[in-house]
């Protein structure tokens, strides 16, 4: 079957979203500028693929501690080349470990 016109096979890859939010810098300052105010304290940031939302968390001033968790290995993988002293959880929040 013929690939329609404008066909993207950048769009099939596994980390095509993550990519497109990496390269989405008004997106994510849209969501900080959204979701900022009510974000602080100790936050757990679930899904955080390669770290595209990351350091925009990580500029939050009401923001004391923040922890990343990502399943996926090769996500993991690229997220620590990037942010390689920022705390990250491979696996989902189950592996997190508790304060108490």
């Amino acid at each position: 079957m013929p690939k329609p016109k404008g066909y993207n096979k950048d769009a099939l890859s596994g980390d095509f979203e993550f990519m497109a939010l990496h390269e989405a810098v008004n997106y994510r300052r849209w969501l900080v500028k959204e979701l900022g105010a009510s974000i602080g304290g100790r936050v757990i940031e679930i899904g955080a693929g390669i770290g595209q939302m990351t350091p925009a968390l990580r500029a939050l001033s009401r923001i004391s501690h923040l922890q990343s968790v990502e399943p996926e290995a090769a996500f993991c993988e690229r997220f620590r080349l990037a942010l390689p002293d920022h705390p990250l959880t491979q696996g989902t929040i189950e592996d997190v470990e508790s304060d108490d």
